[in-house]
């Protein structure tokens, strides 16, 4: 008797559940990395002949195979897709990768990137060519071309992280007491460094900011200051201590480790670089992963998506618990991250990632890509919420979008996430809160801005809520999951504005500052006039 698998979901989760052929041999994701788990065991029978010339049968009975449960959540899953396929359906882009964790046990709750397929026809490259475009590849090209679709991005593709990767250098430097919250920094502009000027995203210079302001403004000038002083073995340290360059150890298989530049390698000029998150190359889990580790107290879980091993009976096998790989930074250093981060969204670069009623953390990033002259960017979002004792942390990264007017835009990525939870945070269970007043900053008697640097004070309690679960089933059973319809309506994503400081520079060369308020505007209608400059980083060589 054969057994033939059924996905009854089709397309959903395809990077992650994976496939089996006809002999019943799994394909990539939690089908190859649990084959032997999921496959049961041929019966069999088998006789003798005895010493009198009688037969002797024996029997040995068939084994049903056991089943996965994930912990991917249908609605979360479903809701990434949908956001992906409209991106791109009114835009497009080379690719976009979209992770969802849970940051306090490294729990996958939706991953996604742009090739999906449907599982139940795993070789129809229809999904991503027309018929004229598949006859005229040859064999050799087809075959790369569904590895290509098959393969899990999230996991398998490295990109420079750019500016979502500077709260790893502030985490480091504040670990190591090189810094401290009342730190401040000269931005100029720009830094000399070696025989090359490195600019900052302001070419004019910040002036004198905190260490939350270096975040909130995502000064490149105040990063490099923040890397020379840590040095390269500490900051390699770091790299490496949340994660970098090594793989996650999820289960799932094809996982890349990326690539950092060795300590040796770690000259000034690279120091510099790295310290906003260019000159190496991360996934986007392993960022995401990082990340969790750095607004969750300091503790770097490894991500897994299996919860436990059900037998044929529905009796449980294996249960998968977290597993602490190691503490990063001291809970003091992660509530700075955090209350950093969320100044980041109210009041700096990543504002177009506020959702109403959630208090969102979170950091952009712009990373243009090799070679440099080409001028092709994937530009990025990292953010938590809550933004204080964060339950969930998303990573949103897109490689090249298009129909824009600027590539080199982290509001593009900031805006596709900002619909995204507003849809997405309600279905997991994740309820809003309201802003954070204590790291707000008030007006004073006079009617001045308080400016007072953001304390670690003041601990709001959050829920935890679980998440339902997807169930990979063995070879007898069909997929299937308990889910809670809900529906979120789009229009959750009211307009909403945000307090900046517009700067005029006179004739005279003096420059006045005025607060304005801009207003929000989440739709992508708004893409062609917004426009964040967030890490787009030069390097001028120094005529000797």
């Amino acid at each position: 008797e054969e057994y033939i698998r059924a996905y009854p979901y089709g397309t959903l989760a395809s990077d992650v559940i994976g496939f089996t052929l006809a002999d019943n041999t799994g394909y990539y994701g939690l089908e190859e990395y649990y084959n032997e788990v999921l496959n049961g065991i041929n019966g069999r029978e088998y006789g003798y002949y005895d010493s009198t010339l009688n037969i002797e049968r024996t029997i040995k009975k068939a084994e049903n195979g056991n089943s996965i449960i994930s912990t991917i959540d249908i609605n979360a899953q479903r809701i990434i897709q949908k956001h992906i396929k409209e991106f791109n359906d009114e835009f497009g882009s080379k690719n976009i990768s979209i992770l969802i964790m849970n940051p306090n046990n490294g729990e996958i709750i939706a991953m996604a990137s742009n090739a999906e397929y449907d599982l139940n026809d795993p070789r129809n490259l229809q999904a991503i060519l027309d018929e004229e475009e598949i006859s005229q590849l040859t064999d050799e090209i087809k075959m790369e071309t569904l590895n290509e679709l098959w393969k899990n991005d999230v996991i398998s593709s490295g990109f420079e992280p750019g500016s979502t990767f500077k709260p790893i250098t502030i985490g480091a430097a504040l670990e190591e007491g090189l810094v401290s919250k009342n730190s401040t920094f000269i931005c100029d502009g720009g830094e000399q460094v070696g025989g090359s000027y490195i600019r900052c995203s302001k070419r004019s210079g910040h002036g004198e900011i905190t260490l939350a302001e270096a975040l909130k403004y995502s000064c490149n000038d105040a990063l490099m200051q923040i890397a020379n002083l840590a040095g390269r073995s500490t900051f390699y340290q770091y790299q490496t201590r949340l994660g970098l360059g090594r793989k996650t150890g999820i289960d799932l298989p094809g996982e890349e480790a990326g690539i950092l530049i060795s300590e040796e390698g770690l000259n000034l000029t690279e120091l510099a670089t790295s310290s906003f998150g260019q000159s190496f190359n991360v996934t986007n889990l392993q960022l995401a992963a990082a990340y969790s580790s750095l607004v969750n107290g300091g503790y770097y879980y490894q991500p897994h998506v299996a919860k436990k091993i059900i037998n044929d009976k529905g009796a449980t096998v294996k249960e998968f618990d977290k597993i602490l790989v190691r503490q990063t930074v001291s809970e003091a250093s992660s509530k700075f991250i955090q209350e950093a981060m969320y100044l980041t969204v109210e009041e700096g670069t990543a504002k177009w990632a506020k959702v109403p009623g959630y208090a969102v953390g979170g950091k952009t990033g712009t990373a243009q890509k090799l070679p440099r002259d080409a001028e092709t960017y994937i530009v990025s979002f990292l953010g938590a919420v809550p933004a204080i004792n964060p339950e969930m942390v998303m990573h949103v990264s897109i490689d090249e979008p298009q129909n824009v007017l600027r590539q080199a835009d982290s509001s593009i990525a900031t805006k596709l996430a900002s619909r995204i939870m507003a849809e997405l945070l309600p279905a997991i269970g994740i309820y809003p809160e309201g802003e954070i007043d204590y790291l707000l900053p008030k007006d004073d008697e006079d009617g001045n801005t308080d400016t007072e640097n953001i304390t670690t004070d003041n601990n709001p309690e959050v829920n935890n809520n679980d998440a339902s679960n997807s169930e990979v089933n063995n070879n007898n059973d069909n997929s299937n999951s308990e889910v809670d319809d809900n529906n979120h309506s789009e229009d959750e994503a009211d307009n909403h504005g945000s307090q900046v400081t517009e700067e005029t520079d006179n004739t005279d060369g003096t420059t006045e500052s005025e607060e304005v308020e801009v207003p929000i505007d989440n739709s992508f209608e708004a893409l062609e006039e917004d426009f964040n400059p967030d890490a787009i980083d030069v390097i001028d060589p120094i005529d000797e």
